[in-house]
């Protein structure tokens, strides 16, 4: 799209220094326009764009079921018995 509108642009700017309506020296400021207007343009579709809804919604949530608690509720680091230890 921007190649074809710097296209466009030449030809019309073409035509203007055939029909001596605008030459080519003073055309320079046509150029700085289009490329603030096609940076308008494209900020304002990537804000738009963005700002559209997600079309399926939010997923349900599933209900968070709680882990099976180990048959011993100890929290100690170490070892209950003396089977568990090292070196015995």
């Amino acid at each position: 799209m921007r190649g074809s509108i710097w296209v466009i642009l030449v030809g019309v700017l073409f035509l203007l220094d055939s029909f001596d309506i605008l030459s080519w020296s003073h055309s320079w400021p046509l150029f700085i326009v289009v490329a603030g207007l096609m940076a308008l343009f494209q900020h304002t579709s990537f804000k738009s764009a963005a700002a559209v809804a997600y079309p399926y919604g939010v997923p349900p949530s599933s209900p968070v079921t709680p882990p099976p608690s180990p048959a011993t509720t100890s929290t100690s680091i170490v070892p209950s018995s003396q089977h568990d230890q090292e070196g015995s």
